[in-house]
């Protein structure tokens, strides 16, 4: 490998020509290619102690092209980030930290990190609530120790790394959804709902605001509007097409597209002959691969379907046909039916893989998170949490449920804040 390397060789990186009469140490130290191929070999936590070895060393590690030559594939999930909650369904409140005990990390690889046991651990960040995810960054509401006010940062797990954002308007700030993606932009950005209610107190009026990484400053867009969805829609916005998109389980949905900030509507999915749209329950909602997907069931079931919105937002159409009756016969418990709620078992996620038969739903049953390939049928058991409490204090008197709004995936990014 070291013979390849010339003296009029440029790097990808740097662009500039190595000098000559160098010894092969210093054409290795000198070529940026060459170094990112030793480099990208290294775990993560070296690779964070390398960043303090130079100025040379630190702007390589940090370079966009870097973080794709190491992962050549930046929406490749490697666990699940969990908020736990002994709260149903209809108590769902992602705001209140009453609802949240604490995360627990889900590895869905087999390749243990050794980054893995702190990925709980925002750094620097107490009382933490995450309120968002995208490609590897999280938005969380928390307070530092040296100032005791609670605020919105936005954290990178893998490098610790946090950037607290400025105020947004604070009139009534409805929800924060980021918006990233490695592989077009080098930046992000966070929308912000806010709403103030009429004179008269018959009309609630939304406005929405656009933080940009790469200005550091919010800024407004576009005139107030109303709408007749409720505000507690604009807590779990989704990035997909370019748009944040907020899920509406009483009637159309709404989606932003960020770019040109125009504001649409999304259909609901198609209701069975013989249902009605609020007898309906979400089983989960999300993106992967950018691919949106939604799970609507109307009865206790282990049969239901996948559903994926078109780019124009023309329709949902059925992707995935699911049957879990094969982990019924192994799990019973996902054929009871448990008061209040229709199903004994929960999505968390939906993760797609590369092609096809690589995608998997991660489900909830029983105290365990089971893999269940949408292709092949199949299931295993990935974490067995069945003894765990939410405090570590023993077993838990009130099993402790999962649920897809307070799941965030994990991607492993270099990215800084």
């Amino acid at each position: 490998m070291l013979s390849k390397v010339t003296t009029n060789q440029k790097s990808e990186f740097s662009g500039n020509p190595m000098p000559e009469n160098t010894s092969s140490a210093d054409k290795i130290a000198a070529n940026d290619d060459l170094l990112a191929e030793i480099l990208k070999r290294l775990p993560v936590r070296s690779l964070l102690c390398f960043k303090s070895v130079s100025k040379h060393f630190n702007t390589l590690i940090k370079s966009p092209h870097f973080s794709c030559v190491r992962n050549p594939d930046p929406y490749s999930v490697s666990g699940l980030l969990l908020h736990p909650s002994t709260a149903n369904f209809q108590g769902r409140n992602a705001h209140t930290e009453g609802l949240n005990l604490g995360l627990k990390f889900v590895p869905l690889t087999i390749e243990k990190s050794e980054t893995d046991h702190d990925l709980t651990d925002f750094s620097g960040l107490l009382g933490t609530i995450v309120v968002n995810s995208c490609h590897g960054l999280f938005c969380c509401l928390a307070y530092t120790a040296v100032e005791r006010k609670g605020r919105y940062h936005v954290f990178n797990p893998t490098t610790k790394q946090f950037a607290t954002l400025p105020d947004p308007h604070l009139d009534r700030v409805e929800g924060l959804s980021l918006a990233y993606d490695p592989i077009k932009s080098p930046h992000y950005k966070v929308v912000s709902v806010w709403s103030t209610i009429s004179v008269s107190l018959t009309e609630r009026y939304y406005q929405i605001e656009i933080y940009s990484s790469e200005t550091g400053s919010w800024k407004g867009s576009g005139e107030a509007f109303t709408t007749n969805a409720p505000n507690k829609i604009f807590r779990g916005g989704v990035y997909w097409n370019g748009a944040i998109n907020w899920l509406n389980n009483t009637g159309n949905s709404l989606y932003f597209c960020i770019d040109q900030e125009h504001l649409g509507t999304m259909p609901m999915v198609p209701v069975p002959e013989g249902k009605w749209w609020y007898d309906g329950q979400i089983m989960y909602y999300g993106e992967s691969r950018d691919h949106l997907h939604i799970v609507e069931i109307y009865s206790p079931t282990t049969q239901f379907n996948v559903y994926e919105m078109e780019r124009d937002y023309s329709g949902w159409v059925v992707k995935y046909t699911v049957d879990l009756a094969s982990v019924g016969a192994t799990f019973p418990e996902i054929l009871q039916i448990p008061e209040n709620w229709y199903c004994s078992y929960n999505i968390v996620s939906l993760v797609r893989g590369k092609s096809d038969d690589e995608s998997y739903l991660v489900l909830h049953v029983a105290g365990r998170f089971l893999c269940y390939n949408l292709v092949h049928k199949t299931f295993n058991t990935i974490f067995d949490d069945s003894k765990q409490s939410g405090d570590g204090g023993g077993v838990a008197e009130i099993p402790l449920k999962y649920y897809w709004f307070n799941t965030y995936q994990y991607i492993e990014s270099l990215f800084s804040v």
